[in-house]
């Protein structure tokens, strides 16, 4: 009875380190599968910051184009300033014309009321010289 007990043990054991070597051999394939699994990782790691350096140098340039708009903006807001400016100008220049041709209107009849009576005052004169002969 001592022999079955000790084959018994025997197999036992036997099927213990079986199952104590699957075991480490499944641990070992978890460890190597985790090593990759970190390798991985590691390189989407670089592409994050990479993706993070190239992202920071995009709002760098935003950065930039806003100051540039900004700027713009404000030369756009003085030229239209002196646009403004400049329309007002001609406006007042445009009333100045407007009474310049009234009043040069206004004389040119003065001057031609006048020539026309000079003009009659000479042929009245010539009818009494022409009478006077």
């Amino acid at each position: 009875m001592s022999e079955e007990r000790f084959d018994r043990l025997e197999g036992m054991m036997s099927q213990l380190i079986t199952m104590l070597g699957n075991m480490h051999k499944a641990i070992n394939g978890m460890q190597t599968t985790l090593d990759g699994m970190q390798t991985r990782m590691d390189g989407m790691q670089t592409t994050m910051d990479g993706m993070q350096t190239t992202m920071d140098g995009m709002q760098t340039t935003m950065d930039g184009m806003q100051t540039v708009q900004i700027e713009h903006g404000k030369k756009f807001d003085a030229i239209d300033l002196r646009l403004d400016n400049l329309e007002t100008k001609l406006d007042k220049m445009e009333t100045k014309l407007d009474k310049m041709e009234t009043k040069n209107d206004l004389r040119h009849h003065e001057v031609l009321n006048q020539i026309k009576r000079l003009e009659k005052d000479q042929d009245f004169i010539w009818e009494k010289a022409v009478r006077n002969e």
